[in-house]
């Protein structure tokens, strides 16, 4: 890791509090068994939209110098 990401999340000889900037997410939201149908679905349809986010904001980068591109993960975290 390198810049501010190496300062917040490298290794540290000694616990330390550090400060996490704000960030936006898309979540799934619900209850339920995670085998069922409509979870599968919503999982589906998390990927193709953040893409379409991230090109939205890749063609404002070519405008603008102010936008900094973004990568899209395909990690789940449960």
């Amino acid at each position: 890791m390198n810049g501010k990401a190496g300062e917040r999340y490298g290794v540290k000889t000694k616990p330390c509090v550090i400060d996490i900037p704000a960030w936006k997410y898309i979540i799934l939201s619900g209850s339920g068994n995670p085998n069922n149908e409509i979870f599968s679905d919503k999982v589906a349809a998390l990927f193709p939209t953040a893409y379409k986010i991230k090109m939205a904001y890749k063609a404002l980068a070519e405008k603008s110098n102010e936008i900094t591109d973004y990568s899209v993960s395909h990690r789940c975290f449960f």
